[in-house]
């Protein structure tokens, strides 16, 4: 996973309009893309696979701890 000031970036209102190009890279690409509001990110869209290892991973930290 990247860190946010690595992946791209679009604004919110951009996200609205492209959202279906932004799925359609997240399933098809693996893309990850960071959401900003005000040139601040917001918010991540990440593929779903990449996101269930994510939270297994969490979850598997917080059993150890």
């Amino acid at each position: 996973m990247k860190e946010i000031d690595q992946m791209p970036q679009v604004s919110a209102q951009t996200a609205r309009e492209k959202f279906r190009e932004l799925l359609n890279n997240a399933e098809v690409k693996g893309e990850e893309t960071a959401i900003t509001r005000y040139g601040k990110p917001v918010a991540v869209l990440v593929p779903a696979d990449m996101w269930e290892r994510m939270l297994a991973a969490l979850t598997e930290k917080g059993a150890d701890q």
